[in-house]
């Protein structure tokens, strides 16, 4: 004996795909990187300039 589904049933419906939810994961992604770049810049120039004070060149002259 098999089951029968019955026709009243509603079925729950898929939610349709957020396209926003995306764009704002994708846009956060962005900014994120781009912010760690910044800050990797900025530590950079700032150990290259303590390194060139420490650094004292005598040239002859």
């Amino acid at each position: 004996m098999r089951a029968e589904r019955d026709e009243d049933e509603i079925r729950p419906q898929r939610a349709k795909p957020q396209r926003r939810l995306a764009y704002e994961i994708a846009l956060g992604i962005i900014l994120g990187g781009s912010g760690l770049w910044l800050l990797q810049v900025l530590t950079s120039l700032i150990a290259a300039k303590f390194m060139l004070q420490q650094l004292q060149l005598h040239l002859p002259g």
